[in-house]
């Protein structure tokens, strides 16, 4: 057998017959013709456009869950996997902020608050932390309802 050179071999690779792009893809001659893969103009095979179609659809295959194309729970993933896109998207966008976040932000803000109190309460006594105590409160239940409107 004669020893071809890389670009004899990449031309007999551009215009391959169905059982080498077969070999190549793992699969019998007739799985891989039931794959309906891409063809050349006089029915042979591209092993670059194959290889490439091949992997797509195995990209596209994982994407999927097992099971029948119109179950309920074919639907249910879809809707999943719609509404997932949709949030990557918007904390791509910045649109999306973690609740992580937003805690060590408030965090942050209430440490000049806490020590103004702190203060407050040196010069003019508990009587000062009793109204603080109750500001707190009332600035947490309003917090908790924002955050319960805003996190559905």
């Amino acid at each position: 057998m004669a020893k071809l050179n890389a670009g004899q071999l990449i031309e007999h690779l551009q215009s391959a017959p169905q059982a080498v792009a077969a070999w190549v893809c793992g699969l019998s001659p007739r799985s891989f013709r039931d794959r309906h893969a891409p063809r050349n103009g006089d029915g042979t095979y591209n092993i670059r456009e194959v290889v490439g179609s091949q992997l797509k659809s195995a990209h596209d295959e994982m994407d999927l869950p097992p099971g029948p194309s119109d179950s309920p729970a074919m639907e249910r993933w879809r809707a999943a996997r719609a509404d997932w896109a949709e949030l990557d998207l918007a904390e791509r966008r910045g649109q999306v902020v973690s609740v992580q976040l937003i805690q060590e932000a408030i965090k942050e803000a209430f440490v000049p608050l806490r020590r103004f109190a702190e203060q407050q309460i040196k010069e003019h006594g508990n009587g000062t932390a009793d109204a603080w105590a109750e500001a707190v409160d009332l600035f947490s239940k309003e917090l908790e309802g924002v955050i319960g409107k805003h996190g559905d």
